[in-house]
């Protein structure tokens, strides 16, 4: 072994940080794709938001914020922002299923919060450095 050959310690597993950070921001930018246009072409989905009490055009505004926000998860410069308004989306679901249905069905709009709050995390402006 060369000089040349050895990385700098934790650098090896930098590309595994990178690929989990990957994996999570696809997987939540298709779940939000998906959840946003099915509020848009669902009656469903407007049901829903009205047996809770919401108006058809939050839903209608929920679904456009899900969509931009799944497509802005995908671009580094705005994956943080995007997390982050995803995330108060999701801390309205919770909100939302924990008041109206329990807490047994909060628990996936809570996992996909946290996951938000990775991603957010890992992706934060460096602002200065």
């Amino acid at each position: 072994m060369s000089v040349g050959d050895t990385a700098p310690v934790g650098a090896k597993s930098g590309w595994v940080k990178t690929a989990a950070v990957w994996t999570a921001t696809g997987l939540l930018a298709a779940l939000f794709a998906l959840a946003g246009v099915m509020k848009f072409v669902s009656a469903d989905a407007a049901a829903q938001f009205a047996a809770v009490g919401y108006p058809y055009w939050f839903c209608i505004l929920i679904g456009a914020i899900e969509v931009v926000g799944a497509v802005a998860l995908l671009v580094p410069r705005t994956a943080f922002y995007a997390a982050v308004a995803l995330g108060v989306v999701m801390v309205g679901a919770v909100f939302t299923v924990l008041t109206h249905a329990g807490g047994a069905q909060a628990v996936v709009p809570f996992v996909v919060l946290v996951v938000l709050a990775a991603v957010a995390y890992a992706r934060r402006p460096r602002f200065g450095r």
